[in-house]
């Protein structure tokens, strides 16, 4: 859930709207830690490599919403 979170922007410390690797895996690990710990239990996700400035995603350059075609019911 956070990596996938994280991907989407919420890692993007310094909101330069890119992702990169050191981002995503410093909001992984500080968010399942935190999560877990909620629970009594302990959970440390670890990165280990040197591509920690690899952009992994640019969220902002991704369009996103909903569209609806068409009429759409309405029940209340």
């Amino acid at each position: 859930h956070f990596f996938v979170a994280g991907l989407r922007g919420a890692a993007d410390a310094d909101a330069d709207g890119q992702v990169t690797v050191d981002e995503l895996a410093r909001f992984t690990h500080d968010r399942a830690a935190e999560a877990a710990a909620s629970f009594g239990q302990l959970q440390e996700p670890r990165y280990a490599g040197d591509q920690g400035d690899l952009v992994l995603g640019a969220p902002g350059d991704a369009p996103s919403g909903l569209r609806l075609i068409g009429p759409v019911p309405v029940s209340v």
